[in-house]
């Protein structure tokens, strides 16, 4: 995560120091044609002022439009994978990393747990593993999520991209049997960029839960998940 913010810091710095460029080259534009910010200004009140207000306009334009293309670039380019610390044989992410504040993980104990607000563990449904999965995969999509990977009918992970900036938020979830036939679903909800969250990560895995909840939650009584879970 420290690389990846490295990484960050000097795409941005990029960036940056690009704009800066472009605006030096419109400086020196206006100064090899020899036109003072006064003449420039006398110009836009003759006739021909909106004609050259149009041209600045589309010169600003275009910065804005670079800057935020180099930008979205930028945050694909370093946010391509899941910063997850490591993952077990099962393909679940072994912990949120230490101290985060943009990860929120239900794990099927207390313990195994972090920053989950309050919410119970383990997360348990009613029904087999193969009538949850179905369930999740509604409910992520319902949610925003697009599903990238699933794995052996336990294992599933989406992602969750913002419309504007295209930062990923990365979501896996885990399902195994409980003793008692119930389906013990872990999840965890972690971002790609960034320091803090504002809460989305904590959020997102509360909706999640409530729709869950709603749909085969332990005092539900749905057909969708009628079966029991057995290893």
């Amino acid at each position: 995560r420290v690389v990846g913010s490295l990484r960050g810091w000097g795409w941005g710095v990029f960036i940056s120091v690009l704009d800066i460029l472009i605006g030096i080259c419109a400086w020196a534009f206006i100064k090899i044609r020899k036109k003072s910010v006064q003449t420039l200004l006398a110009e836009l009140r003759s006739p021909l002022g909106p004609p050259v207000m149009l041209r600045g306009s589309i010169i600003v334009a275009t910065d804005v439009l670079l800057f935020y293309s180099l930008l979205l670039i930028v945050v694909q380019v370093i946010a391509s994978s899941p910063v997850w610390p490591g993952t077990r044989a099962d393909g679940f992410p072994t912990a949120c990393p230490v101290k985060s504040q943009n990860c929120v993980r239900i794990g099927n104990t207390t313990q195994d747990s972090y920053a989950a607000g309050g919410l119970a563990a383990p997360f348990q449904l009613k029904g087999s593993a193969a009538q949850a999965m179905v369930v999740l995969e509604r409910v992520v999509a319902v949610l925003g999520g697009r599903v990238v990977e699933k794995r052996k009918g336990t294992l599933l992970r989406a992602e969750f991209t913002t419309f504007t900036m295209g930062f990923t938020d990365d979501l896996c979830l885990l399902l195994s049997c409980a003793p008692g036939g119930q389906v013990m679903v872990a999840m965890q909800s972690e971002s790609r960029l960034g320091i803090v969250d504002l809460g989305v990560n904590l959020g997102r895995v509360t909706k999640l839960t409530q729709a869950l909840t709603a749909a085969c939650g332990p005092n539900t009584s749905n057909a969708e998940c009628d079966q029991t879970c057995s290893a």
